[in-house]
């Protein structure tokens, strides 16, 4: 403690984040294998495992499933995986469970995790049904530029953009450039 008045007080402290050793990773690698084991003879659910022993509480609260953050459903698309998470996946049906796998967490640290592959869906030409979560982010991307673009266009007439020479061949600045040598016409 540093400080006290009343009843606020001014604290510091030395935070040291622990090393995680070999040991710790396989001594995990191996905790994980036998929750595998304990799915796989049908003694406990994958639901129940997560709620029981995952540390992700992102994951942890939806039972596992991962969030894509692109679409924000729990699709992804083969390109949007992790490496590790790919190749752990990659001889899988539908149904079956991952062995354990190192990966990298998002703080940077390595842990190990299972997964198991809920679906698995062929190459098609999109539609509503399988493809809704894809469309409504491309359209709402696509109203986005144009709202945008609107906006930009309508700023033009009040707002003075001067653009070097090196900008006067990009199509996306085309109206802005033009504006910029009327402007110098008129001096």
């Amino acid at each position: 403690m540093l400080d006290q008045k009343g009843e606020r007080i001014r604290l510091s402290h030395i935070l040291i984040k622990a090393q995680v050793t070999s040991f710790d990773l396989n001594k995990a690698k191996n905790f994980l294998d036998s929750i595998r084991t304990l799915i796989i003879e049908k003694n406990i659910t994958f639901e129940e495992a997560v709620n029981k022993f995952s540390e992700d509480d992102e994951s942890k609260n939806q039972g596992g499933l991962l969030i894509n953050p692109q679409t924000g459903n729990s699709s992804f698309e083969i390109g949007q995986l992790d490496k590790s998470a790919y190749f752990a996946i990659d001889k899988l049906v539908p149904g079956d469970i991952s062995a354990p796998t190192l990966f990298a967490s998002p703080d940077g640290e390595q842990a190990y995790r299972i997964i198991l592959l809920r679906s698995e869906s062929q190459p098609h030409v999109a539609n509503l049904k399988d493809d809704y979560y894809k469309i409504k982010a491309a359209a709402l991307q696509r109203k986005q530029e144009s709202e945008m673009e609107k906006w930009a266009i309508g700023k033009l007439r009040t707002t003075y953009v001067w653009l070097a020479n090196d900008y006067n061949e990009c199509p996306n600045l085309k109206l802005w450039y033009e504006k910029q040598a009327s402007n110098k016409d008129k001096l």
